[in-house]
């Protein structure tokens, strides 16, 4: 079973601002390194995935940094970010809460 964490480094967002982001990917309490992590915007009211933020690796410690960009494009609205773990022939996918 694996656990994917997130953090988000900034409070409050506007459509075009910077977001910084961290977390972490653990299976059963050991990190998992080197796994892809998906930062996806999610449309609280339509309950789906509306873009990729974007894709980053996680450490040897199992931990993830980035800075993203919020699409200028978003209609205002309730929106939220969440960790996508890609998963590996080794280990389940999972996303943040």
């Amino acid at each position: 079973m694996t656990r994917t964490q997130l953090k988000r480094l900034s409070a409050q967002v506007f459509r075009g601002d910077k977001i910084k982001i961290a977390g972490h990917v653990l299976a059963t309490r050991s990190p998992i390194s080197k796994g892809i992590v998906r930062i996806l915007l999610l449309d609280l009211q339509k309950k789906r995935v509306v873009r990729v933020l974007g894709k980053v690796a996680t450490d040897s410690d199992g931990k993830f940094t980035a800075e993203l960009v919020m699409p200028k494009a978003l209609s205002p609205g309730q929106w939220q970010v969440v960790a996508h773990y890609m998963g590996s022939p080794s280990y389940a996918p999972s996303v943040s809460e």
